[in-house]
């Protein structure tokens, strides 16, 4: 209910107009197609319908309440008053009035006086209004919102004279000031964050923590248009040198197909992140195949100067001069699969550059039930380099993971990796050629707790990786720990998710555009773990 204000009323009239004579009538039951509206008493004239005393409109899962509901099919509009509240299952809005329009190219609407309860999070209005178009742009004035409004004092609320969402694409929050435990803290200027899932924004530098050493970090993307992102990514460590990259990407797909990041996925970046038994951040297999079936059709091109690589445990640093990166991925079936082929020239530290291709792909297989509750899943994962020199290797993944319980998960894998060939930097190799991993899933609503094991044949050594979440109140507390490569993360964060995936989607309100055809809310894609 990204639109609350929007989603029955805009499907109201979208049926056929009906003809009625001018008279009252007790005990009122209209249909409209896939709307119906009941009522204790209802005056049909000319221009208009009224229905009045206990007014209910109902539209597949949106319910509407109000003390008159008065439509006027001529003008296409509409406009509820005394009570007005409209329910469905993403959350609830309540106001004093609300004035709509359903005209093709001018769907609106306006109220005042506003609650709305949407994914967890409260606001509060003076007014709102949604102005149409591609998508609509949704205001509210004199703001007060929060995700922790279930507590007597909110932990905070963010109060602003005017908040204005342009779903799918950007936010604006004017002056916006917070309030903790209903004390005002500080007053900022105003902000614009991003919407769209493709882009990271403009954001802030942040801390983190890497090879045993605290860094900082700014890894900004925003569009230059609907489908062509600028990624720029800097990092300063101490005793290390200054590292920064910027890329300009085309996607070739629309918007709403491929939500995952324009930016392109570095070849001196972690492999196989998206594997459930290669990285705790996977939750779980199926998250893991999705990240193999995920769309992308991406052109980038950039440079890179002084990264480190996670396939060289050393502290040689490499710089792309110039690279051209081709990456391309979806479903095949049943199967997914992610391929890139890139053209540069990359040096390791301050050694001469190299010119050389670069081709990686990725197959990821369904999950296949054995039995009850025992399923198998693998991949296959190949690359190749042709430069001076020519090299490549290939690695399979096969595992097996069952669910006792609905609150457990376990697994276990093997992965074997060979190589052929000479390769021109030590990052072309396979970190680890051949392991074994098990791994065990707890999921116990508010907490969930993962941890992986890592038996590394090439080195014979253990490593281990953990997770733990815990839900409190309107926040999430979560540790991330890994050994190797090693990392680890301590996070606070609002729980915004499902909120925030509704603003990331641009189709804001049921279309029913045959009558008797229900409307679909369109639901956003799973978020994937991003390499």
């Amino acid at each position: 209910m990204p639109a609350p204000w929007l989603a029955l009323p805009l499907a109201i009239l979208l049926t056929p107009k009906q003809g009625v004579p001018a008279s009252k009538q007790p005990n009122v039951r209209q249909v409209y197609g896939d709307l119906v509206v009941e009522a204790k008493t209802a005056v049909f004239t000319k221009d208009k319908v009224t229905f009045q005393q206990g007014v209910r409109a109902t539209f597949s899962s949106e319910v509407l309440t109000a003390d008159t509901l008065t439509l006027y099919p001529q003008d296409e509009k509409g406009e509820a008053t005394g009570h007005v509240v409209l329910t469905d299952p993403a959350g609830l809005l309540s106001a004093d009035n609300l004035d709509f329009s359903w005209k093709a190219g001018a769907k609106g609407g306006s109220g005042q006086n506003a609650h709305l309860d949407l994914a967890g999070v409260m606001i509060d209005a003076q007014t709102y209004e949604s102005i149409p178009g591609n998508p609509p742009t949704e205001i509210f004035t004199n703001v007060v919102g929060t995700s922790c409004g279930r507590e007597k004092t909110p932990l905070y609320t963010i109060h602003s004279p005017k908040v204005i969402f342009y779903p799918g694409k950007e936010g604006i929050i004017r002056h916006p000031t917070l309030y903790l435990f209903g004390h005002r803290i500080i007053t900022l200027p105003t902000r614009t964050f991003t919407l769209d899932t493709r882009v990271k924004g403009i954001g802030v530098p942040g801390i983190v923590f890497g090879r045993g050493k605290l860094g900082i970090l700014w890894a900004p993307s925003k569009l230059i248009d609907d489908r062509t992102a600028l990624s720029i990514d800097v990092r300063s460590f101490k005793g290390e040198r200054f590292t920064a990259d910027a890329y300009v990407s085309r996607s070739f797909l629309q918007a709403d197909k491929a939500p995952a990041l324009i930016s392109p996925h570095s070849d001196l970046s972690e492999r196989f992140t998206t594997s459930y038994f290669d990285n705790i951040r996977v939750q779980t297999p199926d998250i893991g195949g999705a990240n193999n079936r995920s769309f992308r059709n991406d052109l980038s091109v950039g440079s890179s100067w002084n990264h480190g690589s996670t396939n060289d445990q050393t502290a040689d640093t490499y710089s792309k001069l110039i690279e051209g990166i081709y990456e391309i991925g979806g479903p095949e079936g049943r199967y997914g699969y992610q391929a890139s082929f890139r053209a540069q020239d990359m040096r390791l530290n301050d050694e001469p550059f190299h010119a050389r291709l670069v081709g990686a792909g990725t197959i990821g297989t369904p999950s296949y039930k054995l039995t009850k509750n025992v399923f198998a899943i693998g991949r296959l994962d190949a690359s190749t380099f042709l430069g001076s020199t020519a090299f490549g290797w290939t690695r399979a993944e096969a595992g097996l993971y069952a669910t006792p319980t609905n609150w457990l998960t376990l697994s276990t894998g093997f992965a074997h990796g060979n190589e052929a060939g000479k390769a021109l930097f030590p990052a072309d190799h396979l970190l680890i050629r051949n392991e074994a991993m098990g791994r065990a899933d707890f999921n116990l609503g508010p907490r969930q707790f993962s941890i992986l094991f890592k038996r590394d044949f090439d080195r014979s050594d253990w490593y281990r990786e953990y997770m733990a979440r815990q839900v409190v109140g309107c926040l999430e507390v979560s540790i991330v720990s890994r050994q190797f490569p090693r990392s680890y993360q301590l996070g606070v964060t609002l729980r915004l998710e499902q909120f925030l995936a509704i603003l990331h989607s641009r189709k804001l309100s049921l279309q029913a555009t045959t009558p008797g055809k229900t409307g679909v809310v369109p639901m956003p894609m799973p978020n994937h773990v991003q390499p």
